[in-house]
């Protein structure tokens, strides 16, 4: 078991190294073998103990491919590979919040839980603001993102009480979905993640997901802005 764990973090780390230098296809290829043997082990294994531990990493991984495919889809230029790659991507990312969401496993996280609501804010953004459930392709769970974002900000509020205290990424994802919910204003929504002096890599990550939001026609955009501005003078 310990070599298998071995193995998966050896290839999602060169996963990610392809994916810095742009060969997306390839690092998704790699977290493919990492996601296979994982679901064989899942499947053989009948401990719950080892069964939590692979359904963490399995959801670890689709969470990756997922921003790889969302990486993808933002760097082309033509619009019909955007919405494909960007499709792929909240289909990942929904694979990944299958295990992260169940009880049994006991994941207590909110990468897949935000991923997969941003995944399909980027694909169109008027569904931030459209109550009614929207449905974006075969094979993706339609869903009320207002609906879905409140109830991510329950999710994490309550985590961040219980098993996640302190936690700066559970801080920095609460304060994106009061930003995408206008429920706060930037200072007092990154208030706490500021306050625990996060080194420079984890404001870089949450910058990288702010960005791209930004240049969307939303109606917090003017506060997602000015969220950069002040996590950029905190970054250094």
């Amino acid at each position: 078991m310990t070599d298998l764990f071995e193995t998966v973090r050896d290839l999602k780390t060169k996963a990610k190294n392809r994916r810095d230098l742009g060969r997306y296809q390839k690092g998704i290829e790699i977290l493919g073998k990492a996601i296979s043997l994982l679901t064989q082990e899942l499947n053989a294994n009948k401990a719950l103990e080892c069964k939590s531990k692979i359904a963490s990493e399995l959801s670890d991984c689709h969470g990756l491919t997922g921003g790889i495919y969302r990486r993808w889809g933002l760097a082309s230029a033509n619009e019909q590979e955007r919405g494909e790659r960007l499709i792929e991507s909240i289909k990942a990312y929904d694979k990944g919040y299958e295990f992260e969401s169940k009880e049994k496993y006991g994941i207590d996280d909110s990468y897949n839980l935000l991923n997969r609501l941003l995944g399909r804010i980027l694909f169109e953004p008027s569904y931030l603001t459209d109550s009614a459930t929207a449905s974006i392709s075969e094979g993706v769970e339609p869903l009320s993102l207002p609906q879905k974002l409140a109830e991510a900000e329950q999710v994490i509020q309550q985590q961040l009480k219980v098993t996640r205290r302190g936690d700066i990424w559970a801080m920095a994802d609460l304060a994106l979905v009061k930003l995408l919910l206008d429920r706060a204003d930037p200072r007092s929504a990154y208030a706490d993640f500021n306050s625990e002096s996060p080194p420079g890599y984890a404001y870089e990550s949450v910058l990288s997901v702010l960005r791209p939001l930004v240049e969307l026609d939303l109606p917090c955009a003017a506060k997602l802005q000015e969220a950069i501005r002040q996590l950029e003078v905190y970054a250094g």
